[in-house]
């Protein structure tokens, strides 16, 4: 019993930190806030996405929109990337983009969305980093892909369903509740 809570809480550490595969028609959206990291670095504002390695399918299609607040916004950028070939397993592809640095800046509320949509193929998207320069500083975020994971009341549940059944298969029986079940155990 011990091994297979173990197991089970093993696992869904690993889920925590995977990447998430998209298939066609499927999206990601990273919603990321850019923290203070220290004094401008004269860099151009940038946008890396990762696309993790030993994707299932070789070839694939994704559409990538860089929007200032929400979603519910039209994208100031947008762009469609190919990718041919097979990623070799523990490597990644980075897509970066880079934004004029005379223009306003992407994000100037150092905060910003960009959706992840997958048109034809799969592919594991792992991350996006993002960073500008902005009234003297250095604004950088690493933001990951994850799956989302279950409520911590959900797991408690389906833990205490588990059990239910597992005593339930070994012929346990619960005492009813109640006062006449409450006696010393001498």
């Amino acid at each position: 019993m011990k091994l297979l809570v173990g197991l089970a809480l093993f696992a869904t550490q690993l889920t925590a930190f995977s990447a998430v595969l998209l298939s066609p028609g499927s999206s990601y959206v990273f919603d990321f806030t850019l923290p203070y990291a220290g004094s401008a670095q004269n860099y151009s504002p940038t946008a890396t996405l990762y696309f993790a390695g030993g994707n299932p399918a070789q070839n694939w299609t994704v559409s990538v929109e860089f929007f200032l607040n929400s979603t519910s916004e039209s994208p100031f950028y947008t762009d469609t990337y190919t990718h041919i070939g097979p990623v070799p397993p523990f490597e990644q592809v980075g897509r970066g983009y880079s934004f004029d640095p005379n223009s306003p800046p992407p994000w100037p509320d150092l905060q910003g969305v960009v959706r992840v949509t997958s048109l034809s193929g799969q592919f594991e998207l792992d991350k996006l980093i993002a960073y500008e320069d902005l009234a003297g500083g250095f604004y950088y975020s690493v933001v990951d892909a994850v799956v989302p994971e279950p409520s911590a009341a959900g797991l408690l549940s389906m833990g205490a369903l588990a059990l239910l059944v597992a005593r339930c298969h070994a012929g346990i029986r619960t005492p009813a509740f109640g006062r006449k079940n409450l006696q010393r155990v001498r």
